[in-house]
């Protein structure tokens, strides 16, 4: 999934690469 967006919502998918 897309990583960009999921840095920006946390409710899309939990962020692995954030974490």
């Amino acid at each position: 999934w897309p990583e960009e967006p999921t840095k920006t919502n946390a409710f899309y998918k939990p962020n692995v690469n954030a974490i």
